[in-house]
């Protein structure tokens, strides 16, 4: 997936259930873990921090790579083999796995917002805000996509009724830019880091960090077999992952060179991104990376947007998915 590509929720499909449904213990040799869109996605930028600097390592695991998915199932089954410990996803594949029968639970709440997407525009368009999307052609990724959720979030916060607008699925978020450029839409989803190196192509008419509450982006799952029979690898993760968080609020520059080696990205727009999302992303007190806790609100909201496409149908029950054992104590919720 080009970093032009928003690491959504359709990108663990049910494809999911099969891969992490048959997770195996391997053993405390060395090995992969997955994370959506690793490589392109902000919201896997930690993961690059915590190879760098080794803290998986210090976590008492020995993880050296991340297997990033690139949307498919076919691809998710080439990528994530059969082996993995653990992997960021979105919530509603989860929910579609467990959905199909398979055993994945949750055990950490990585990314609370949705800041690292925008809304975009050709520089000579008539629209200047979400105010004029009345009568427009709007673009998301796929069907089942959070950008085709907050699409219609979009459209119901600007006051229209759905039928006011068009809605089509380009495929990929690199396909909506193309669609835009190319007259065939008027209005596109554009995530970080995509927008921090190439947003000035374009007129920004709406930041999700201005228009959404908090709205769970990624969590980390696993399978239950994994922690009956490894629940110290999970908890290693689970810490590596904070600490990289953590370092990466402390040490922006050199955060910004370790994680460019992995999206191939100048130094400089990374660390410009990581700056954005720690300083702006914050969305009512919640911060975009979070250190592995639930925000239950953000959570929620989610299912909210999954409801408004039909991806999910009511409410979750949360004691049905997570389990929050495998955080550190100060993490763990005092009360669901």
């Amino acid at each position: 997936m080009k970093p032009q590509t928003r690491r959504s929720l359709d990108c663990f499909s049910i494809a999911l259930a099969f891969v992490l449904s048959s997770l195996v213990p391997i053993g405390a040799e060395a090995e992969e873990i997955g994370a959506a869109n690793f490589g392109s996605a902000a919201n896997a930028m930690p993961y690059a921090v915590a190879l760098e600097k080794g803290f998986f390592k210090e976590a008492g695991v020995d993880i050296t790579g991340v297997i990033s998915s690139l949307g498919g199932g076919p691809d998710l089954r080439v990528l994530l083999g059969g082996n993995l410990p653990y992997a960021e996803a979105g919530l509603s594949a989860v929910a579609a796995a467990n959905q199909a029968g398979a055993d994945l639970v949750i055990v950490s709440d990585n990314v609370h917002t949705v800041s690292d997407i925008l809304w975009v525009t050709r520089k000579d368009s008539p629209i200047n805000s979400v105010k004029d999307l009345k009568g427009k052609k709007i673009t998301f990724s796929n069907p089942g996509s959070t950008t085709q959720a907050l699409d219609y979030w979009l459209v119901d916060y600007a006051g229209f009724k759905r039928e006011d607008v068009q809605f089509i699925a380009a495929g990929s978020l690199g396909a909506a830019l193309t669609a835009l450029e190319n007259g065939g839409v008027d209005v596109a989803p554009m995530a970080e880091p995509a927008y921090t190196a190439n947003g000035s192509k374009y007129k920004t008419i709406a930041r999700g960090s201005e228009i959404f509450p908090p709205i769970s982006n990624t969590i980390g799952v696993t399978s239950r077999k994994t922690l009956q029979e490894r629940p110290q690898v999970v908890r290693g993760i689970i810490l590596a992952r904070r600490k990289a968080v953590e370092y990466m609020k402390d040490h922006r520059q050199e955060s910004a060179q370790l994680i460019a080696k992995y999206y191939k990205m100048e130094p400089a727009v990374i660390e410009k991104v990581m700056s954005n999302l720690m300083d702006h992303g914050t969305v009512n007190g919640v911060p975009y990376w979070g250190p592995g806790n639930f925000e239950y609100e953000s959570l929620n909201n989610l299912v909210r947007a999954m409801n408004l496409i039909g991806v999910i149908n009511g409410q979750l029950d949360w004691s049905k998915y997570v389990d929050e054992s495998y955080l550190p104590g100060d993490l763990q919720s005092k009360k669901k």
